[in-house]
């Protein structure tokens, strides 16, 4: 049978391979990094010092090691909350690991209990956790895939689950665990339990990562280096999507195409760099009216779409005013910027309809705008 001491070495092992995992993904700078290396720094020396029972002090052994374990345990939820943008809870993790550290003090030399050790460690990493668990479920809308989401939370919550069952029977059991070194089988799934929480946290942090580099990297590749706008590519892409939803749910999608009017006059006079500035402020101040379900992206020039599932004919008239009228007003800012105004075409989708001949229907009216006078919105002939 396994004993103790090679599952706590093998296990500090996994930290340090957890370490060179991390370490791959210093590139990246993301959010809670620093804190997932601390924690498996910490959890290998306290593994080790784990593994040095009835040879190096008990202080180091006992006192030591379970606070640098408890403290490697807030240190990875204090890495997954920085993960997601929030507020680690310092102030509530410090109280904790301070409480626990006193009670594997007061339980060795106070009154010698190892099983009450165990009950008062078990519960902090329990509860600690939990915490991760419910953190990573609540932020499942940032996920680009779930399975690493899912994954993390799920890990979390078994071992959390895990924790409050040993520390539950250790509390109504005292005499089952007599020595540390015991190679039963409770004492060996008990203590993987103890020591596999980093390893398996820090793969799901990994996974997370991965994941959120995965959505970054897609979305530059989807987007216009210029303006941020979404690219041809990732509009066709999208229309793809919301035309065979809109088929099988029977709702409208329409479509409009603008076009910045006389643009090639604003890079003669003003030159291409203010004309860049003309762009980038019609991406900047159209973002701030379309909806999160809208898709705007640049066809090329000076030339952009705005999809807009959900939308019929009228619907999309009035935003293809509403547009027209916001970026015809002087743009905001301290830098002066030439005044510009767009022209619209408009189309709504027709049954079978592809989205290529959508395009040009809303292409053609766009064209009908320009003829017209310019600054101008005309809604497509019925395809």
């Amino acid at each position: 049978m396994l004993s103790p001491v090679t599952l706590l070495l093998i296990t500090a092992a996994l930290c340090v391979v957890m370490l060179f995992v991390l370490g791959s993904l210093a590139r990246s700078s993301m959010p809670g990094l620093h804190a997932w290396r601390a924690a498996n720094v910490l959890a290998f020396v306290a593994l080790l010092l784990y593994a040095g029972r009835g040879v190096l002090p008990g202080l180091l052994t006992i006192e030591g090691a379970n606070g640098l374990l408890a403290l490697s345990i807030a240190a990875i939820h204090v890495g997954f909350r920085k993960f997601f943008g929030q507020t680690a809870p310092y102030r509530l993790l410090a109280a904790g690991w301070l409480a626990t550290v006193a009670g594997v003090a007061f339980f060795h030399y106070v009154f010698d209990a190892i099983a009450m050790r165990t009950v008062v460690v078990s519960l902090f990493h329990g509860l600690v956790c939990a915490a991760i668990g419910v953190t990573v479920l609540r932020s499942l809308a940032q996920a680009r895939a779930r399975y690493p989401f899912y994954f993390t939370a799920g890990v979390a919550l078994l071992l959390a689950v895990a924790h409050l069952g040993r520390g539950l029977m250790y509390a109504l059991q005292p005499d089952m665990q007599t020595a540390f070194y015991q190679a039963t089988t409770w004492n060996l799934v008990f203590l993987s339990v103890g020591t596999l929480v980093l390893p398996l946290l820090t793969m799901g942090a990994v996974m997370m990562v991965h994941d959120r580099l995965l959505a970054e990297a897609d979305d530059r590749a989807n987007r216009d280096y210029l303006t941020g706008a979404w690219t041809r590519r990732a509009l066709f892409q999208m229309a793809d999507h919301e035309l065979r939803r809109a088929r099988r749910h029977s709702h409208p999608v329409s479509l409009l195409v603008l076009d910045v009017d006389r643009f090639k006059q604003i890079n003669d006079s003003q030159g291409h760099a203010e004309g860049d500035r003309v762009l980038v402020d019609l991406v900047r101040r159209t973002g701030s009216m379309v909806r999160d379900i809208d898709c705007f992206a640049r066809l090329g020039g000076e030339e952009f779409a705005l999809l807009l599932p959900y939308s019929g004919a009228a619907a999309a008239m009035q935003v293809a005013q509403r547009l027209r009228q916001l970026l015809e007003q002087p743009a905001p800012g301290a830098l002066p910027l030439t005044a510009y105004t767009v022209s619209i075409g408009v189309a709504t989708l027709a049954p079978e309809e592809p989205f290529s001949t959508l395009l040009g229907r809303a292409d053609a009216a766009l064209y009908e705008a320009k003829h017209a006078g310019r600054n101008l919105v005309r809604l497509a002939e019925t395809a």
